[in-house]
């Protein structure tokens, strides 16, 4: 190489390692920095030990708890801050309210907030889970802003979480619901989710935004209504249940079908016969919870569905109803006028409730069961499908003897997945 193109070359080579030497001391000044921060850390610990013990102490009490004797340095406040975050994270009730009101003594809350504005996300975003953590009422209106302002990803969840764990009044649950609503419609369970974490109930804010027409509001809403455990609004819900929206009448359908004993008469039939594939196989699934032998009739009609879903959910309900579904089933199964999905999907629920039926760790009553099915099976499904001349012997009730029942059970299913 000539001498001028290798002078030409090493600035640029002088300049990299000038850089990489650069970057190699600030890595160690870094670390140096971290473990001599957690040295301090640990020293302070152990320091405020006794302060520790006493805020456990009169957490029961009534006065208010006061800070640690003399002047603290920020690391200091820190280190005993992420001490109380620790126990409010665990708590609940009176006693976190007492350790929020200390954080808000040490000026704690007041150190985060002003590491909200700060220019790093980073930092806004520590600074937002610290304050969601000691539950910073005061920096909700903040933390609301700070998370209209964030682009939409995964530190928005953060922020969102800790706002609603702040949240002061139903004004503050219902603008984190819409925001939530309009920045992430995709993940409306984990949105209701983050409403959870409020400490103020939700229910009554999901009752309202039934009545909107916001189609995301209201999914937030039925998102949130699935988890309560109680069946909420179930005017609004029969109201949407028919709505023009496949999606939001769906939800509300499943909602309302979650507690199959409080729905109006016929409204059962009505869903079984329902246009949505969704909503029928609901239905059916909600029929077998109610165990009411009447349903079998309805339950045959599910059947022979065209729909893979309604039609397993509907075997599998008329194995809840006792014998009467399960002599159903039977009869579908060796009905040759059915068609071959239909007595498919009753044989698969018989093969399957027998296995279930005949394990060795159900009860003398579930074996007795067992035992009664089998003969049921036998005369109907010896050798396969049954042809319709054993109906008749079925029907009337012959008596097939439990060896028989035994050996004639059903055939082996081929073996099949299906996921929804």
């Amino acid at each position: 190489m000539p001498l001028n193109a290798v002078s030409a070359v090493l600035p640029f080579v002088y300049a990299l390692c000038g850089l990489t030497a650069v970057g190699f001391a600030a890595l160690y000044g870094l670390r140096l920095r971290n473990r001599r921060r957690g040295k301090l850390s640990t020293a302070y610990r152990e320091k405020h030990r006794d302060y520790f013990n006493y805020v456990g102490a009169n957490l029961e009490g009534e006065e208010a708890l006061r800070p640690p004797a003399g002047s603290l340095e920020p690391l200091e406040l820190r280190v005993i801050g992420r001490k109380l975050e620790e126990w409010m994270e665990g708590i609940e009730g009176r006693h976190r309210d007492r350790l929020a009101e200390l954080c808000l003594t040490l000026g704690l809350v007041g150190l985060e907030r002003g590491r909200l504005r700060s220019r790093l996300p980073w930092v806004r975003i520590d600074a937002a889970h610290r304050l969601g953590a000691m539950r910073a009422r005061e920096a909700a209106p903040e933390m609301l802003t700070l998370l209209a302002l964030e682009p939409p990803g995964p530190a928005g969840f953060v922020i969102a979480r800790a706002a609603a764990k702040c949240t002061r009044s139903a004004d503050d649950l219902r603008q984190l619901a819409e925001l939530l609503a309009a920045r992430a419609p995709g993940s409306r369970e984990l949105a209701a989710d983050i409403l959870a974490s409020s400490p103020l109930d939700p229910q009554p804010l999901y009752a309202e935004l039934l009545e909107s027409e916001d189609e995301p509001l209201i999914l937030l809403a039925l998102a949130g209504l699935a988890g309560g455990g109680r069946l909420a609004a179930p005017t609004a819900l029969a109201r949407l249940a028919d709505d023009a929206r496949k999606e939001v009448r769906v939800k509300a359908a499943k909602l309302l079908l979650a507690y199959p004993h409080l729905l109006p008469n016929g409204r059962l039939d009505a869903f079984l016969r329902h246009d949505d594939w969704e909503i029928r196989a609901a239905a059916a699934k909600a029929a077998g919870e109610l165990g009411n032998p009447a349903n079998a009739v309805r339950l045959r009609r599910s059947l022979r569905d065209g729909q893979w879903w309604v039609r397993h959910h509907g075997a599998v309900a008329l194995t809840q109803l006792g014998d009467t579904g399960f002599r159903v089933l039977c009869e579908t199964a060796g009905a040759p006028d059915e068609s071959p999905e239909t007595r498919k999907a009753a044989y698969d629920a018989i093969h399957e409730a027998l296995n279930r039926a005949s394990s060795p760790w159900t009860d003398s009553e579930s074996l007795q069961l067992a035992v009664r099915w089998k003969q049921m099976a036998a005369a109907m499904t010896a050798g396969g499908y049954p042809s319709g001349a054993q109906q008749p012997a079925f029907a009337a009730g012959a008596p097939v003897s439990l060896a028989a029942a035994s050996s004639g059970g059903p055939a082996p299913v081929p073996a099949e997945r299906r996921i929804r």
